[in-house]
């Protein structure tokens, strides 16, 4: 390793502005609020076959989410199959705003 002093030390290495990080972080922000909303407000096309008919009718997010959260399985224990399915609602969300964090930080070293 070179010594702190040298050009190509890692210690002195240049970062991006404190402009272009305060940038990212409200980018950041804003995309991840944006998700959230769409996720709670938002609603998508769903083709549904009945009577032998295509139908397309507009679903939301959460009604649909709500509405196979009421269908689950009663079995015993009736608890553990509803946390595991909010359970992997919240880890979908959380797992697409930390991919958010890291699509809009270009840098690989730098950190959060």
């Amino acid at each position: 390793m070179g010594e702190p002093n040298q050009p190509n030390s890692p210690t002195t290495a240049t970062s991006a502005p404190r402009w272009w990080r305060q940038g990212q972080v409200i980018a950041w922000a804003v995309v991840s609020a944006a998700f959230v909303v769409f996720l709670l407000v938002g609603s998508l096309p769903a083709r549904i076959w009945r009577l032998g008919s295509l139908h397309v009718d507009s679903k939301s997010i959460a009604g649909t989410w709500a509405a196979e959260m009421r269908n689950l399985p009663d079995q015993f224990p009736g608890w553990l199959m509803q946390s595991l399915f909010d359970g992997s609602i919240i880890v979908f969300v959380v797992g697409v705003v930390i991919g958010f964090r890291f699509l809009l930080t270009p840098d690989q070293h730098e950190s959060w």
